[in-house]
């Protein structure tokens, strides 16, 4: 037994000796892995899967679409003017006022003896902007208001018929209000016009 086992021994220090320097000459051993994809491509100098654009990244842009003007950009007066109303010689008094000022006039008028007399108003300025008109005795006999109304600053004009039995000529007062934000307005009081006689 102890003369075989002396003939083992050296050749396992053979195979040992044969592998230590085996690996002292090739470095670590190699792995017989395949090549990865990026292996491949770097040794053959093509682009890596990583480095090709995908089709998702390819889009185009888009112009932004128009947005809604905010509402501090609307305009805030009427785009509309007011239209000339020309005067005449039965006119009994007439009120403009043009560039917002000032919101209130007066004028001194005389009603003749009538029954009836017309008042045409107009006015333009911010939306829900109204004009205000009366007209008011200033005698004993007639004091206080007479008649008025009230008229939207749309820029279209309205004559309204107003009744007031005046039995003689008598001293009286137009007076136009406009509200805040109206721009221009023209009140013009003249007397009802008279039927023919048949």
């Amino acid at each position: 037994m102890t003369a075989a086992s002396g003939i083992r021994c050296p050749g396992v220090l053979l195979a040992v000796t044969l592998a230590c320097g085996l690996v002292a000459c090739t470095g670590t051993p190699t792995s017989s892995a395949p090549p990865t994809a990026a292996t491949r491509a770097a040794g053959s100098g093509e682009p890596s899967a990583s480095a090709i654009p995908s089709a998702t990244s390819r889009t185009t842009s888009r112009p932004p679409l128009p947005t809604a003007p905010s509402p501090s950009s609307l305009p805030s007066a009427a785009p509309v003017q007011l239209t000339p109303v020309s005067s005449s010689p039965g006119d009994l008094g007439r009120i403009d006022i043009r560039d917002g000022s000032p919101l209130t006039k007066r004028v001194k008028v005389r009603l003749p003896a009538a029954s009836g007399y017309t008042v045409t108003a107009g006015c333009v300025g911010r939306a829900g902007t109204l004009l205000r008109w009366s007209v008011l005795g200033t005698s004993d006999a007639h004091a206080g208001f007479l008649f008025g109304s009230t008229t939207p600053c749309n820029g279209a004009f309205v004559t309204d018929a107003a009744m007031a039995n005046i039995d003689e000529t008598t001293p009286a007062r137009l007076e136009v209000s406009l509200d805040p934000g109206g721009q221009a307005a023209t009140v013009v009081l003249r007397p009802a016009p008279t039927e023919p006689h048949l």
